[in-house]
């Protein structure tokens, strides 16, 4: 078990080593000619070397974008190139660089370079191998989404909800169970534990009494008084598990490569301007059309990349539980709006606590928000303008 989930671990690692040290060898080779570089004579034209300096994953994603595009270009003649773009080749190259160069979607969100307009991601998923009795894991769960409750290993429990009465008779799932091994909780507060001998110590005036059997697990409990049907009875124990009848019951971990496949959809991006365009431009602007033009649909490119994975994850997001933040100061019995306003944060961390609690897979690190909603956060006194975001020519 341990070997194999080793080689699980050593073929996802040796996959994400390779993906890295491929976008590095394809950037070494997208650094070393004019395309990747720039024109030193045309004015803000990217260098590939200064992405890869201030960020060398969004390096990697504009030598791999080179790259496929270029395998692209490969298979068309070059009459359809001209027929088809009315530009050269280079152009086209020139759009994807920036457009990938100037995105913000890796700032965003993970993304992973592929190959091909037809293929896979691999991702590593540790699910449960089995489901187990007194546990709320059923087999196949993910444990970062449905993780042990409470127990692991030889621990167990079992719950028991009030009737009215005062007396319960609870007998565990697993036997033998071990001495000085078991805890009382009502309503999730300790009430008493086993003395080693038969006997339940009571700890608080709710428990009254209590003995067990650690041969076959029964559990006598009297309470002080009737437990309401609101109220939740729990024995926390520790069953022998090198007893051999026990075996099956170890919690297992499965972990595996999961691949997922994924077809790229086209992102046509055509341009077109007319001589007079070009003859005014040329002569009253002094600026060379064709380099507006592929600066142009460049940025289209860019802005079309983040606004299509922003709504992809809107979407993912909205299946989250909704949380309200009201802007009307008066309402929430704050004297102004401005005040009001700097609860903002504390709000926002504590639904960040919220949806880590609910998905279990880490706290948000972006906030991706419309032009309402940023404006109002301008209320806040932290808050700082950020126009570090480069904008390659």
């Amino acid at each position: 078990m341990v070997q194999k989930k080793d080689k699980i671990k050593e073929e996802a690692n040796r996959f994400m080593e390779q993906q890295k040290a491929k976008g590095d060898i394809l950037y070494e080779k997208w650094s070393r000619n004019d395309i990747g570089c720039g024109n030193p004579s045309v004015e803000k034209n990217v260098d590939i070397r200064e992405v890869y300096a201030n960020s060398p994953h969004k390096g990697r994603l504009v030598a791999r974008a080179l790259e496929n595009e270029e395998k692209h270009l490969e298979s068309l003649h070059e009459t359809v190139i001209q027929s088809t773009f009315t530009s050269t080749p280079e152009n086209l190259l020139k759009i994807v660089k920036r457009g990938v160069a100037n995105s913000n979607r890796p700032e965003m969100f993970t993304e992973v370079a592929l190959d091909t307009t037809d293929d896979a991601l691999y991702f590593i998923d540790m699910t449960h191998e089995a489901a187990y009795t007194g546990k709320e894991q059923a087999a196949g769960d993910l444990i970062f989404e449905n993780p042990y409750n409470v127990t692991v290993g030889e621990e167990n429990y079992k719950d028991t909800a009030g009737d009215g009465s005062a007396s319960y008779n609870i007998t565990c799932d697993y036997t033998p169970v071990k001495v000085n091994k078991i805890f009382i909780l009502l309503d999730n507060k300790l009430v008493g534990y086993d003395d080693g001998a038969g006997a339940i110590t009571v700890v608080g005036t709710d428990l009254t009494s209590g003995t067990v059997t650690y041969a076959t697990g029964a559990i006598a409990l009297t309470f002080a008084a009737n437990v309401a049907a609101s109220s939740n009875i729990r024995v926390m124990y520790h069953y022998d598990s090198e007893d051999s009848t026990n075996y099956t019951q170890y919690p297992k971990v499965s972990l595996t490569i999961a691949k997922q496949r994924f077809k790229a959809r086209p992102m046509p991006l055509g341009y077109t301007y007319s001589q007079m365009a070009e003859l005014t431009l040329g002569t009253q602007m002094k600026e060379d059309v064709e380099t507006l033009l592929v600066n142009a649909v460049s940025a289209e490119h860019s802005r079309a990349r983040d606004f299509r994975a922003i709504a992809f994850a809107r979407q993912v997001a909205k299946t989250n539980t909704a949380y309200e933040f009201n802007c009307a100061f008066a309402d929430e019995g704050e004297m102004a709006y401005i005040s009001h306003a700097q609860r903002l944060l504390n709000v926002i961390d504590n639904i960040g606590g919220k949806i880590h609690d609910d998905k279990l897979r880490g706290r948000p690190t972006v906030l991706i928000a419309g032009n309402d909603a940023t404006s109002y956060m301008r209320n806040h006194n932290q808050w700082k303008e950020d126009r570090s975001q480069p904008r390659e020519g």
